[in-house]
């Protein structure tokens, strides 16, 4: 019985963490928006670009919301962007992992044109990791980034 206790704690509680920092909506996405995060200069950020269909994404997202608990001091703001988010709502309003983000997007636009004002060299290729580190250049990287870029936000 202590064991079974024990077991919906530990499930209650991540339900309830992950409720408490769920997206209630997916914004849109365009280059406005990319702007919009790219300007903000008083709070670490990481924009993770993922697709639904991305299998390495989610280990991606996981591991960068776990840093981002591990560092709470940082503040860091986890953005998620799915690039093909606008018709599969529902998916991305219950699966996990998305739920970890601090804001949800889905690309509204010419994809082309989003990927360019992100980084020209940018084909698309995801997990593509973007960190806006507080008074520095942001870091473009393809992947989970290591630890020696994650502590630029330190």
């Amino acid at each position: 019985m202590r064991f079974a206790k024990s077991i919906l704690f530990c499930s209650l509680s991540i339900f309830t963490h992950i409720v408490e920092a769920s997206p209630r909506e997916i914004k849109l996405f365009s280059t406005d928006t990319w702007s919009q995060i790219s300007q903000i200069k008083t709070q670490a950020q990481v924009t993770i670009f993922t697709a639904t269909d991305c299998q390495h994404c989610p280990a991606v997202i996981e591991y960068l919301s776990d840093y981002k608990k591990k560092n709470k001091n940082l503040g860091i703001r986890l953005n998620i962007v799915v690039m093909d988010g606008l018709s599969n709502e529902d998916y991305l309003l219950s699966a996990p992992y998305y739920l970890l983000a601090d804001n949800l997007y889905a690309f509204n636009g010419s994809s082309a044109k989003i990927r360019y004002a992100v980084n020209p060299a940018w084909r698309g290729m995801t997990p593509y990791v973007v960190i806006h580190p507080v008074g520095k250049a942001p870091v473009y990287v393809y992947g989970k980034p290591d630890a020696k870029q994650l502590r630029l936000m330190n």
